[in-house]
This record gives structure tokens, C-alpha cells and sequence, in this order.
């Protein structure tokens, strides 16, 4: 089992935001990708299907986690992916164009692979407690 402070990232999501000039490329690697199908699933196979932290089976459910929130998208670009709900069976959402910058760009992807895992929820939740406090960002 990974050491819970190993996956404490060293610097907030607030932090790491101000500090990027490229707000839109650091929204699409530190919100974006999270939502992204082709991510998760590399993430999960990568990890073995098991949480990076406690290391037993995520069993389809579980959350993309930071390690590191210093860091942005350098590929660039977003497209649209299906994301319905029942009130809003259209709805889509942009996304980072992660599978074109794996293709074309993999010492990219790799940067940005590199920096995040999969834990289950009640996992993330331990070590979001071991953060230091920050204000709550609110995606803008």
C-alpha cells in the first residue's frame, strides 16, 4: 500500500491555479480530465482495477484523484462528450481531447497520466483530509 501522504498533493488546486497563466488549459487538467471516458479507463487498467491506496477492487466505482494540481493541459483543445441526465437527456460537457494528445502527443499524456490515480470515494475522502486548508475552487 502507496503511503497515504505520497497521494497528498503538495500543492491545492486554489494554489496551483494561481500560480497558471493558462486558466482554460489548467481547468481542462485539473477539472476536465476527471470526466473524461478514455482517461478513466486507462486509469482503472493501469491501476489494475485496484485503488491506488488501500489497493482493493474499485468495482467500477471510483474517483479520479490528483496527486499533483501543479501542472496543465499543453495539448490544448476540448471536444464534447455525452454527458445525459434525466432532466437534461442532451447534455454535453467539454472535455480535453485527451485521446488525439495520446496519439499525437504521448510524452504529453504521459505528463498528465503521471500525475493523477483512481481511489474510491471514501479513500479520496482520507486524503483530501490530509490537505492543507484552502478555499474551495469554484471551477472559475
Amino acid at each position: 500500500m502507496l503511503s497515504i501522504l505520497s497521494l497528498v498533493p503538495h500543492t491545492g488546486s486554489a494554489e496551483a491555479k494561481a500560480k497558471c497563466s493558462d486558466k482554460s488549459a489548467w481547468r481542462n487538467f485539473a477539472q476536465r480530465i476527471t470526466r473524461h471516458p478514455d482517461v478513466q479507463r486507462y486509469l482503472q487498467t493501469r491501476e489494475a482495477g485496484l485503488c491506488t491506496h488501500c489497493k482493493q477492487p474499485l468495482h467500477g466505482k471510483f474517483q479520479i484523484h490528483h496527486i499533483d494540481y501543479d501542472h496543465h493541459c499543453s495539448f490544448g483543445g476540448t471536444k464534447k462528450s455525452a454527458a445525459p441526465t434525466p432532466k437534461r437527456p442532451n447534455r454535453v460537457r467539454s472535455i480535453p481531447d485527451c485521446q488525439a494528445c495520446s496519439l499525437q502527443r504521448k510524452e504529453l499524456f504521459d505528463e498528465c497520466m503521471s500525475r493523477l490515480t483512481v481511489v474510491h470515494a471514501g479513500c479520496n475522502a482520507k486524503i483530501s483530509l490530509l490537505q492543507p486548508n484552502e478555499p474551495r475552487d469554484s471551477g472559475r
